[in-house]
């Protein structure tokens, strides 16, 4: 939970989508801190089992959806997240879309995180309207990776790996 705070600030005390929640570990964290959060999962087990084996709070919800056409109107989210989810995207040009579909649903000064690895190495950006992301993007470097969310209108503040930096 702690890279999720150091990631997203702020964001983290408004309305926030954990995307690809899974069985909603981190989802129950993210409660105790924010306004509202979402989990969004594909399967519809794993949100049966995230509504089952975690008390709902007040300010919880499971939806069960995809990243390609997020099931929420546009800005409505501070914070948008993504625990080792894009990984698991393919082919890897849905990738995009998912970035799309991020950026629709945050709202203007919002925050994304995405974790996952960048040919084998972890990768993080900090962002601008904004994306953390510890990316598995085998699909292409960090500095393509860099310029791909750059595309989608993200600004990189900063960008990390596991064996160095880069600005």
């Amino acid at each position: 939970i702690g890279l999720i705070q150091h990631g997203l600030g702020d964001a983290l005390a408004g309305d926030v989508l954990d995307l690809g929640c899974g069985p909603g570990r981190v989802t129950r964290l993210v409660a105790s801190l924010a306004r509202s959060v979402t989990g969004l999962d594909v399967s519809p087990h794993v949100i049966a089992a995230a509504e089952e084996r975690w008390p709902v709070a007040a300010n919880t919800r499971y939806v069960v959806g995809t990243g390609l056409d997020l099931p929420f109107p546009d800005a409505s989210f501070d914070a948008v997240f993504s625990m080792f989810m894009f990984q698991h995207i393919t082919p890897l040009v849905l990738r995009e879309d998912y970035l799309r579909e991020i950026r629709r649903v945050l709202r203007p000064g919002g925050k994304a995180l995405i974790e996952t690895k960048v040919r084998g190495v972890g990768l993080s950006w900090w962002m601008d309207h904004t994306v953390d992301w510890d990316v598995d993007v085998s699909w292409c470097s960090a500095d393509e990776a860099v310029t791909v969310l750059e595309g989608y209108g993200f600004h990189v503040e900063k960008a990390w790996t596991s064996v160095g930096n880069q600005e």
